[in-house]
Parts: C-alpha cells; structure tokens; sequence
C-alpha cells in the first residue's frame, strides 16, 4: 500500500508539473516556481522537525503512551501549519518588494493557504502511515494529487490558468485530503485536549531528534537547485526560471526512479552489510549503481536526444529553442544518480554526518558559482553550476564512502 501511494504521489507530481508549465507560460511558471520553493523548503522543515522524528519517536511508545504522544505530535503540526501561513504573507510582501519584477503582488493570500494545507496533509499521510492506517493514507493521497491534475487539466484547457488560481488549486486539493482524516470518527480524540506537560516534553524530543536533520535540510536548500533558481531570477528574470523548470520537469520522470530505489535499497543494503560485511555491501551498491544508473541513463538519452519534441508535446511552441537545458538536467541528473550508491552506503555504515558535509561543499559551490557563471552565460551558466554543484557532492560523497570503508575495517 505505501508503494502504491509513492507512485500515486510521484505519478501525479510529474503530470501536474507538465500542466502547470503548459498552462501558466515561461513567465508564470517562473513566478509559481520562485514561490513554490518556498512551500517545499518549509515543507522539509516539517519533515524535519515533525513527521521524521515522529517515524522514528512514535513506534517505540508502549501502547499506553502512544495515544498522548501522536495527540502532542498532531498539536505541533496543527501550530507549524497556522506560523507557516503567517510567515508565507510575510516572506511574500518582502519578495514583492524587493523583486518587483517577478511579479508576485496579490499572490500572498493563496501562497498562506496552499502552505498551510500543504505541509497539513503531507503530515497527515505520514501520520496514518505510522500509525498503521494506509488505507485511509492512500484515499487522502488519491483524493489530494488525483483532484489537483484534473483540476489544473479542466481549468488550464477550460478558461485559463493563472499563478495564483494554480495556489488556490493546491489549497483546495491539500483540503480534500485533509478531509479524509478529519472524517475518520476518532480523530478528534487524536487531536485534543491539550497538555502542556506532556507537549514541552514532545517538543523537546522531536528537536533533539530532529535538529541535524533541520541543518542537512538547510544546506541542501542552499546547495542543491533552489539558490541557482533564484540567482537566476534575479540576474535574468522570472521567464527564465520558467523555461529552466520546464526543462527539468522533462527529466524528472528519473524522480519516481530515485524514489522508488529509496523505498527498498537501504534496507535490502543494511541486510547485505549484515549478512556479508563490507564485501556483500559494496557488491550490493556495485549491482544498484550499474541497474540504476543504466535505467537512468535510458531516461537521459531519450528525453535529450528528442528534447525538442518532448517540449513541444508537453508545453507547446512557448518553449521552443530550449533544448539545450534539457541535455544540461539530463548531466544534472546522472550525477544526481552517482551520489545515491554512496548516500546509500553511509547510511549504512552509520556515518550520516558525511552526508551533511557533503552537502555543504555543495553549497559553498553554490554560492561560489551561481552568480559568475548566470552572469556570464545567462540561462547555460545556472544549468552549469547546478552540475557543477552535483559533481561537488557526488566527489565529497565518494570520498566519505570509502574512507569510511575503510576505518570499519
């Protein structure tokens, strides 16, 4: 059932990122991108802070505590979503101001409601998740990403779409799915009463769970995508953020790849480290990285090759003439490929701090390369730091692997 939601989630992730691209042109799509990032870096924040601590706090509760801890985890979410709607009309009257150019005035309000209800129904997935109800998780996954891609189908063929109709869209569609929990009977002994004792007592496990994972968040933010895209904003224009993101929404089919490895070669890894040592771990990573990065390398042939053709089939002639961005993700993504084998291994081997060193080189890259390459070669340069910024990650990462080899020998 968790597998069929990924690719529910992953499947109508990808087709809403083709409508949207088509829908709101270059420029709008640049304009829902800049701030749709926004919401995904909040939404890592809580995953962070709330759902991951919670995956891992929740199970090891005897059953007559777990009913007060999940009730505190709820309460927490319930306040992150209302500070998050908040801080979403805050952080876009400055934009606004400070990029007029973007053209992010009046966007505001919707931007509040999708936030909040974004980040509320990603919880509540992971929430029934943990607590064993993947049914209900399934139907609030279906009724949440299935709604929105008819919705942005029948409004963008229909009678147009907008950057801030799309937000108003995802708010509605987060709603539906947060619906579904609320109409299971027992939520609302889930949700209330309030304890304070034991809620300072949960928030103090879910940071001292969560605080690393807080600051890999952080620096993964800095040093992946998002500071070239608004670099790129910036020095070029909110068009050009459009025509990028467009791009790799052609190569991002590899994501539901990269998910779905993620879903079974930790643990298939973790078991072959246990049962053959070092050996059978790096014999295992060895069969995942020549599968894998063969598959990957399919999806990059075929979208590159024909970039043109996929283009004007996805989004029409609006983005004709970026071909070349797509052969650059394609590079983007086969180095994103190389560094899971050796994430995968350190997570293994119990030294996730090399993840997070990793990740920081990458974005002491980033903010090395991001203006002097986009300054001098435009839309070109962001797609050569962005792989830049991968080849980075992926040598800190290699290293980290095999030194940590071989220190556990």
């Amino acid at each position: 059932m968790v597998l069929v939601d990924q690719a529910v989630v992953s499947g109508a992730n990808f087709l809403a990122g083709l409508l949207l691209g088509r829908f709101l042109g270059p420029s709008g799509f640049g304009q829902f991108t800049l701030t749709y990032n926004l919401i995904l870096l909040a939404s890592g924040i809580q995953m962070a802070l709330i759902s991951a601590p919670m995956q891992v706090i929740g199970p090891q509760r005897g059953a007559a505590n777990e009913a007060v801890y999940y009730r505190c985890a709820l309460q927490l979410q319930i306040a992150f979503s209302l500070l998050l709607a908040l801080a979403a009309v805050s952080a876009l009257h400055v934009l606004a101001r400070l990029f007029p150019e973007w053209g992010l005035v009046g966007l505001a309000l919707p931007v509040a409601a999708a936030s909040m209800t974004f980040v509320a129904q990603d919880f509540l997935r992971r929430y029934l998740i943990a607590r064993n109800d993947t049914v209900t998780a399934l139907i609030s996954d279906a009724g949440t990403y299935g709604l929105r891609v008819l919705l942005l189908a029948l409004l963008g063929w229909g009678v147009g779409l907008h950057a801030h109709g799309a937000f108003w869209l995802i708010a509605l569609s987060c709603l539906i799915g947060v619906a579904a929990f609320a109409l299971r009977p027992k939520w609302w002994t889930e949700v209330g009463p309030l304890d304070r004792r034991e809620l300072r007592v949960t928030s103090r496990e879910h940071w001292h769970t969560g605080k690393w994972l807080l600051a890999d968040t952080v620096v993964y933010w800095f040093g992946g995508q998002m500071v070239v895209i608004y670099v790129a904003g910036h020095l070029l224009s909110a068009d050009a953020v459009g025509k990028i993101t467009a791009a790799m929404n052609v190569v991002g089919v590899a994501n539901i790849l990269f998910l779905a490895l993620e879903n079974f070669v930790p643990s298939r890894a973790a078991h072959m480290y246990a049962a053959r040592g070092r050996a059978g771990l790096t014999s295992y990573l060895r069969r995942v990285a020549y599968i894998g990065g063969a598959l990957t390398l399919a999806i990059v042939l075929v979208t590159s090759l024909f970039a043109e053709f996929w283009l004007n089939l996805f989004y029409g002639g609006a983005y004709a003439g970026n071909g070349s961005l797509v052969l650059w993700w394609g590079v983007y993504y086969i180095f994103g490929f190389l560094i899971r084998p050796f994430a995968y291994g350190l997570r293994v081997l119990g030294n996730t701090r090399a993840m997070f060193f990793s990740t920081a080189f990458g974005a002491l890259a980033s903010a090395a390369l991001s203006y002097p390459l986009i300054g001098f070669a435009g839309m070109n340069g962001a797609m050569i730091a962005m792989c830049g910024v991968q080849t980075v990650v992926a040598a800190a990462m290699m290293g980290f692997f095999f030194r940590t080899m071989q220190d556990s020998s």
